[in-house]
């Protein structure tokens, strides 16, 4: 949960950045060389940013009041050094009922792989797991 929400905390900051520099840009610097180029690029990135936060606000509020669980037969798999040139991860799929989630390594480092009963909890949009309950 403390990952979602730092992603829709940054990605509300980098929207009102964008925003700004973009309006920054029509009103004071239309002649500025590369003004089509920023306005292009930083338009592109407010969408982005503005997709991210909302998603992730969707998400939230959904778990908050508890709309997003699911329960069955939990297949947990271990993807180990997932990666490349810049690093690597670790992380957790859980499959229940079709739907597939990701779990943080270092957050669900209980996790093992196998089958169980379990009910989970998880960001629909963003299909991050925020918790599981084995029975």
């Amino acid at each position: 949960m403390d990952e979602l929400l730092n992603v829709v905390i940054f990605s509300i900051i980098g929207a009102i950045v964008s925003l700004s520099i973009v309006v920054l840009f029509f009103k004071k610097k239309k002649n500025h060389k590369d003004f089509k180029a920023v306005v292009f690029t930083f338009s592109l990135f407010l969408l982005i940013c503005l997709y991210l936060s909302v998603t992730g606000l969707i998400d939230i509020i959904n778990i908050k009041n508890g709309n997003v669980q699911s329960s069955g037969m939990c297949k947990v798999v271990e993807f180990n050094n997932v990666g490349g040139r810049f690093g690597s991860e670790s992380f957790f799929q859980i499959i229940v009922n079709d739907i597939t989630v990701e779990a943080d390594h270092e957050e669900f480092s209980y996790l093992k792989e196998g089958n169980y009963e379990c009910t989970i909890q998880y960001g629909e949009n963003t299909h991050k797991l925020i918790d599981i309950e084995f029975k």
